[in-house]
């Protein structure tokens, strides 16, 4: 119900859904069920302007996504924990989600969302002026980049065939 308020607009109706929802789930050990909960609760604090507490409850999210294993779930949540972070412009923290969400897709075989990430991580980066960070987003990127080409090129013709035959 939380998440139909907000899609209404109305986020204040969406934090009274919400907190008796929690109310009802707080008994409840469902690593899923409690990343939910939280990814709503992130979507209601942003909904009434608090992106600093709504990233760190799609911090949450992940963490108990983590905790559930599912992986993509995980990053794409550290991605919105990453734009949350960069609304409340905590650019350093912002680039940390966005880089861990480049190397989880990574990690997952994902190298096009990657590079997206990586993008969205050298932004942050660059707000923040961490060189070192940078230096770590640019050897992630050399990863992905060193992938994709190994995918895209072509076998090596055998040295032992002529032309025309």
């Amino acid at each position: 119900r939380a998440d139909v308020a907000l899609a209404r607009g109305a986020a204040e109706v969406a934090r009274v859904e919400l907190d008796d929802a929690k109310k009802d789930l707080q008994k409840q050990r469902d690593a899923l069920l409690n990343a939910q909960v939280a990814g709503v609760e992130g979507r209601v604090l942003l909904a009434t302007g608090a992106p600093a507490d709504a990233a760190k409850m799609f911090d949450r999210q992940a963490g108990l996504l983590k905790s559930d294993a599912r992986f993509r779930e995980m990053a794409l949540t550290l991605a919105r924990a990453g734009e949350a972070y960069q609304q409340a412009e905590a650019f350093t923290k912002a680039g940390d989600r966005f880089y861990r969400a480049a190397r989880s897709l990574y990690a997952q075989g994902d190298e096009l969302e990657a590079l997206k990430m990586i993008q969205a991580a050298l932004a942050a980066a660059e707000k923040s002026g961490d060189e070192k960070f940078l230096k770590r987003i640019a050897t992630l990127f050399e990863e992905v980049r060193h992938r994709v080409e190994s995918v895209k090129k072509p076998p090596a013709e055998s040295s032992n065939e002529q032309p025309g035959n």
